[in-house]
C-alpha cells in the first residue's frame, strides 16, 4: 500500500500573504529582547525563553529565499550534495545558472528548488515501483514480517 506523497496545492496569492507573515515574523523577532516572549497562537499564550526564539528566528531566516543567487556551494548545500556533484548537475543542463566574471557559477533559488522538487517527485516515483514488486513478489509483507520479529 502506497502512501499519500502529494502536498497541498498553494495558490501564488496564499503563497505572498505565507511569505509576507513570515517576513514580518521575522522582522519582530530581530528586536532585542534580554528575557522571555509571549507569543499567542488561537487564543493560547506560550511563553518563549530566548534561546527558544532565537533558534526560531534562525529557523525563519533559512526558511525565506534570498533574492540573490546562490553560490555553488550554498546550492550543494541546499541539496545535500558535494560541489562536484552539483557543478556535474550544472553542466549536463540539470539545473539552469549563469556566470559571473570568468567562472564563477550562480543558481537562482527558485531554480534550484524547482530541481529540487522534480529529484524528490522521481525518488518517490521509484520508490512507489519498487514497492508495488515487492508487493507483487511478497517481499514486501515478509520485510515487514522480519522487521517486526527483529523488534521483539
Amino acid at each position: 500500500m502506497a502512501i499519500p506523497t502529494r502536498k497541498p496545492e498553494i495558490r501564488d496569492r496564499d503563497a505572498r500573504a505565507a511569505r509576507d507573515a513570515v517576513v514580518r515574523l521575522r522582522d519582530a523577532l530581530r528586536e532585542p529582547d534580554p528575557g522571555a516572549t509571549t507569543i499567542r497562537v488561537k487564543d493560547k499564550a506560550i511563553e518563549m525563553p530566548p534561546a527558544a526564539m532565537d533558534l526560531l528566528r534562525r529557523a525563519l531566516d533559512r526558511s525565506l529565499p534570498s533574492s540573490r543567487p546562490l553560490t555553488t556551494q550554498e546550492a550543494a548545500d541546499l541539496l545535500h550534495i558535494s560541489r562536484p556533484h552539483l557543478i556535474q548537475l550544472l553542466e549536463q543542463g540539470d539545473i539552469p545558472y549563469t556566470v559571473v566574471g570568468r567562472r564563477h557559477r550562480r543558481i537562482a533559488h527558485a531554480d534550484l528548488m524547482a530541481y529540487k522538487a522534480r529529484r524528490d517527485a522521481n525518488r518517490l516515483q521509484a520508490l512507489d515501483e519498487l514497492t508495488a514488486m515487492a508487493e507483487e513478489d511478497g517481499a514486501y509483507i515478509q520485510a515487514l514480517e522480519e522487521a517486526r520479529l527483529m523488534r521483539s
